[in-house]
This record gives C-alpha cells, sequence and structure tokens, in this order.
C-alpha cells in the first residue's frame, strides 16, 4: 500500500544519514546463512536455501540510527520482489528484504525516543509468552524457527523514561498494523487440517471443492493503531513489570466463506480462507528474581475481546461454516533458567483458560503447556561446540514438538550447524500432530562478515 511504501523510504533516508545510535560506536556487520532441508518422511528435495542479515549503526553527536536487514532467499523463488506489504499474509516465496529493527533515536535528558521499524519483547518465555504481545509471526517454516526469530518488524513510537527510585516507564504507539506471514497450500508447512477434501457428495453429486486465500481485510489506516505500556520496577536482584495492552496481538484466527456455484451443467464449491484481525486488551504482570545461579520468573495476563474460531474447518458443505466468538482469557507461566558455567537448563510451565465456558470452540478451554531445554558449550583451542536440545509439550492434546542442534566453529568466521525437529504426533488434528510427518534435519553453513 502507499503509505507503507512512505514510511519505507522516509527510514531509508534517515538509515542513509550520517546520524548515530546510543551505541558506543560505529559498527556494522553481516551475516549469510545458506542450508539445506532434509526431510525425514518424505522424497521431496527442498533444494537450497539462504538468509542474508546485515545491521548497521551510526552516531552523530546525541543522535542515532540503528538498522538492521533480514533478507530469503528461497530456492524455488517464482518472483523477484523488495519490501514485503504490511497487509499481506500469503506471499508467494520470493526474494524478500526485511527491516527486522530500523530506527531513528533520539535522547532527551530522561527519555529516549525511538521511531522505525522495531521488534519489541516484554515477555521471556521461549514459546508461549502472555506478556509478548506487539508483534506479528512469520510462521511460514511453522516452530522450526527460534520464537524470536519468528518475530516480524512493526512500524512503532516506543518512548522509554527513566522515572526515577528504580521505576522505568516504555511506551509503545503502533500506527500501522502488522499481519502474521502463513504458508500457502502445497508448501511444506501449509497446515493439513486446513486442506479440504477434494471433492464432497450433495445430493448423490460429486461436487469439487477449490481453495483461495486472500490477506486479511484491515481497517482504515487512521484505525489500525495499537497501544501498550509497561511500568517496570527493578531493585538490585528483583524487578516486577505491570504491562496494559490494547491492538492487534500475534494469535492466528481463520476466516472461512463457502461459496456454490452451478450454472446447470456443471457446479463447484470455493473455500476462501482468510486471517481475522481483531484487537483485543491485556493487562498482565511479570516478575523475575535471581537466586544464586537461577533465574525464577513468571508472567500472568488477562484478555478481553480475544476471538476464537468456533464451527468445524474440516466439514466443507455446512450450513454452519466456522464463525467467531468474542470471550476472555486468563494466563499464566512460570520458568527457572539455571547456569553453571558451560551448561544451562530452562524449566517452563504454562496454563491458559477461556472465561466462556458455554461457547463451542475448535480448541480446548483448558490448556497447559511444558517446556524443558538444556545446552552445553564444548570449549577448545581450535574452537566452541555448541548443543542445545528443546522439548515442548501440551497437556490437553498430548503432543509436543522435539528440537535439537550442534553449532561447530569452522574458523574466525564460518561456523556449521545441524538442527533435528520430530513431531510425536500422538493425537489427532490439533495444531501439533498434523505434522507428524514433517521431522526433518537442516544443514546450515554461517559465514560472519
Amino acid at each position: 500500500m502507499k503509505y507503507h511504501a512512505v514510511v519505507i523510504s522516509i527510514l531509508l533516508v534517515l538509515s542513509s544519514s550520517s546520524w548515530g545510535s546510543e551505541l558506543p560506536a560505529d559498527d556494522r556487520d553481516m551475516k549469510l546463512s545458506l542450508w539445506k532441508v532434509f526431510p525425514l518422511e518424505s522424497t521431496t528435495d527442498e533444494g537450497l536455501n539462504g538468509t542474508a542479515d546485515g545491521s548497521m549503526r551510526f552516531k552523530h553527536g546525541s543522535l542515532g540510527v540503528h538498522l538492521f536487514m533480514n533478507g530469503r532467499i528461497p530456492s524455488d523463488s517464482v518472483e523477484v520482489g523488495g519490501f514485503v506489504p504490511l497487509d499481506e499474509s500469503f506471499s508467494r516465496k520470493r526474494l524478500e528484504i526485511n527491516p527486522r529493527d530500523m530506527y531513528l533515536f533520539i535522547p532527551l535528558n530522561d527519555f529516549n525516543v525511538r521511531i522505525g521499524f522495531q521488534t519489541i519483547q516484554w515477555g521471556r518465555f521461549d514459546e508461549k509468552s502472555p506478556l509478548d504481545l506487539l508483534n506479528q509471526e512469520d510462521i511460514r517454516e511453522f516452530w522450526v524457527q527460534d520464537r524470536a526469530d519468528r518475530k516480524l518488524h512493526t512500524p512503532s513510537i516506543r518512548l522509554r523514561w527513566a522515572m526515577g527510585n528504580n521505576w522505568d516507564c516504555d511506551a509503545i504507539i503502533t500506527p500501522l498494523a502488522t499481519v502474521p506471514r502463513l504458508p500457502l497450500s502445497g508448501e511444506r508447512w501449509f497446515p493439513p487440517i486446513w486442506i479440504p477434501p477434494s471433492a464432497v457428495a450433495i445430493e448423490g453429486a460429486i461436487v469439487p471443492v477449490q481453495s483461495a486465500y486472500q490477506n486479511p481485510s484491515l481497517p482504515s489506516w487512521e484505525n489500525q493503531s495499537s497501544t501498550g505500556i509497561r511500568l517496570r520496577f527493578v531493585k538490585e536482584l528483583f524487578d516486577i513489570s505491570l504491562v496494559g495492552y490494547h491492538g492487534y496481538t500475534p494469535r492466528v484466527v481463520l476466516s472461512r466463506k463457502i461459496d456454490y456455484y452451478a450454472d446447470g451443467v456443471s457446479s463447484k464449491i470455493l473455500q476462501t480462507l482468510s486471517p481475522v484481525m481483531k484487537k483485543e486488551t491485556v493487562v498482565g504482570l511479570g516478575f523475575s528474581i535471581v537466586a544464586g545461579d537461577a533465574l525464577i520468573f513468571g508472567e500472568t495476563a488477562y484478555a478481553l475481546k480475544r476471538h476464537y474460531t468456533k464451527g468445524d474447518m474440516k466439514n466443507i458443505y455446512t450450513t454452519s461454516p466456522p464463525d467467531f466468538v468474542e470471550g476472555e482469557e486468563i494466563e499464566g507461566a512460570l520458568g527457572i533458567n539455571y547456569s553453571l558455567g558451560e551448561y544451562s537448563l530452562s524449566l517452563q510451565s504454562g496454563i491458559s483458560r477461556v472465561l466462556n465456558p458455554l461457547i463451542t470452540l475448535n480448541q480446548p478451554i483448558r490448556s497447559t503447556w511444558y517446556s524443558l531445554s538444556a545446552q552445553r558449550i564444548y570449549r577448545s583451542s581450535w574452537g566452541n561446540i555448541d548443543t542445545a536440545a528443546t522439548i515442548f509439550w501440551e497437556g490437553e492434546t498430548n503432543d509436543g514438538i522435539f528440537k535439537s542442534s550442534v553449532e561447530i566453529d569452522l574458523a574466525d568466521n564460518m561456523g556449521l550447524k545441524a538442527d533435528f525437529i520430530a513431531f510425536p504426533g500422538y493425537g489427532i488434528n490439533n495444531y501439533l500432530a498434523q505434522y507428524r510427518h514433517h521431522n526433518e534435519i537442516k544443514v546450515s553453513v554461517v559465514w560472519y562478515m
């Protein structure tokens, strides 16, 4: 859209100026990654893919610009693009550029202001964080990437105020909405539970089914804004935060429209899927405390006007296709990180409950999850070997995901990494079990420049 291009152009002009950032010195670096995926239960050749990450920080007096760009280089690119529109969810694979962090930094005594594209993390949890509300996610590869890497840039104005007496305030305004990025049908991580039957029987006739995908319908730009504020108290080894937010959150809720066409000779059913962007209001609290070699942390949140899908996503021909219902939900999570030399361990758990039990949803009213992560770094004179493993499990669906990785330093500016991901797939038609045949190994070579 035109106003998106205007915002991007202004920020590029700022980024190319001689102004600098809050960092102590000018800095620039770049990382190039090439990888290949080896599916364990498929003969499909995924080809060679890549990303390029580059960051630059400039300073001039007290003003500054921080620029971090991320580009995707898919092997089956069918379209050469550039900046991906903020309102585009279903995107053809392309050579694309993402301004992950590109902002102007302005210090003003006890205040500092950041204006531009930003990724903002208020929550501490790895996969499900009740207070991480401000950035949409790129889930074209589901959870293969860490959540921090799935975050999409958000055009925002961020005001940070050191209030004194150990208090600080972080206020965010995002004037334009960003939508989640979703896989298209036929791509590896397109959710199987979204795939309709190829045909259905209607009054004895076999009617073919076709699918279409639409980007979400957003209000006019002046009605797209979201706002959030965090008040935080920090005292030595303890901190506590109060959070309030109203706007769009990184939750994918789908709309499905069913159209039946008949001309007397032939007939067909067209299913149109589209993400639905609805604003919600969230209030929450977070804390952390350092106890020896351990960090204990927790979050809780209460959401109003949260939207859920109800109805049957698999029943193509129905007089009551999936609709939406507005509800309230309470979430809580608790975690502990323990570090000892080359070892680190993280144990996290959370629970959520929809507070409108009379509505019929296509998800459990109550949901619990558990996460265990371990990491060890082997150090030697010729380089380091970083090993990590994570298991994430959901109680109600009795399903989870397992990820592990090994990263080896091959040289000062080069590394080799292997990632393994597996889905046990014990459940039926839940969002984790549907990927039971998507186990894979991903091998990457990384150059640092």
